[in-house]
């Protein structure tokens, strides 16, 4: 069952996961500025699904994308996914658990 004591222990373990996702398609010499990142954002949506959106946005505008040609890089990709977006999951996780445990205590 899920509980907040093993929270902390899930969210860490979600996290490693989705660094190695990340470091073993890039080993496999997946393009991860390409179709080659689509694990990783698979496993860290929702906040994926929002950079994504951020990314598009940022586009359109008149230098936009100078602004994120930093980021269209291998290691872009990995500050920008496993980092970012698995770490607000990871957070999320744990935001949810502590939220079950809180509710789990006023029922008592």
């Amino acid at each position: 069952m899920f509980s907040a004591e093993r929270a902390p222990a899930i969210a860490g373990i979600y996290w490693v996961l989705v660094l190695a996702v990340f470091f073993f398609s890039q080993r496999l010499g997946l393009n991860m500025t390409g179709h080659g990142s689509v694990p990783v954002i698979l496993l860290t949506m929702p906040w994926s699904l929002f950079a994504l959106l951020t990314w598009q946005l940022v586009e359109l505008l008149p230098y936009g994308a100078e602004m994120l040609r930093p980021l269209n890089t291998a290691l872009g990709m990995c500050v920008m996914f496993p980092v970012m977006c698995g770490g607000l999951n990871a957070i999320l996780i744990l935001a949810t658990a502590s939220a079950v445990q809180r509710r789990q205590r006023r029922r008592r």
